[in-house]
């Protein structure tokens, strides 16, 4: 039995379309999914940006206690340049790392803590921080130890709470 004409033809366009609209849907799903891979991409490499920046902060961080403690042990400005490198770098990063962190308040909140601690421990008036022509004795030189590795603690602390908590979000993610 030959099948009529009429419906030949819509057997004809009707296999004709379906391996277009297989086609459009195919085309439809690798863009879908595309666009998802290239969010969490973007998503990944932030992340990864973010642990860079807390590793250059911290790196950043010891420049400048090092270099405010050679100053204040030895009176000598040659340290003063770069503690205020070391600081500049730091005012950077932290700037950096709020932007890069505006969506989480968590890290954000981490990031004002370590802005805080590096004014309350870092920041220094050179002026003022050594009583004209005194000499470091063995008790300051103790305390200036005892008390960067206090400060030193305390930052690391908490770039580290933050660079946990960023490596937490991007196993789950």
């Amino acid at each position: 039995m030959i099948a009529p004409p009429k419906t030949r033809k819509l057997l004809f366009w009707l296999g004709l379309s379906m391996p277009m609209v297989a086609l459009v849907a195919m085309t439809w799903l690798v863009h879908q999914s595309g666009g998802q891979f290239n969010s969490s991409f973007n998503w990944v490499m932030r992340t990864y940006k973010v642990l860079d920046l807390f590793e250059q902060t911290q790196a950043h961080i010891v420049d400048a206690e090092a270099n405010q403690r050679g100053f204040l042990l030895t009176g000598h400005d040659e340290y003063l340049e770069p503690y205020q490198a070391a600081m500049q770098a730091i005012r950077d990063d932290l700037a950096e790392l709020k932007n890069f962190t505006r969506k989480e308040p968590a890290q954000q909140a981490k990031v004002i803590a370590l802005e805080n601690l590096v004014d309350s421990e870092l920041v220094f008036d050179p002026a003022a921080a050594l009583p004209a022509g005194r000499p470091a004795t063995n008790a300051s030189i103790a305390q200036l130890t005892t008390s960067g590795k206090r400060k030193l603690e305390d930052l690391r602390r908490v770039i580290f709470q933050a660079r946990e908590e960023q490596q937490q979000a991007l196993v789950l993610h």
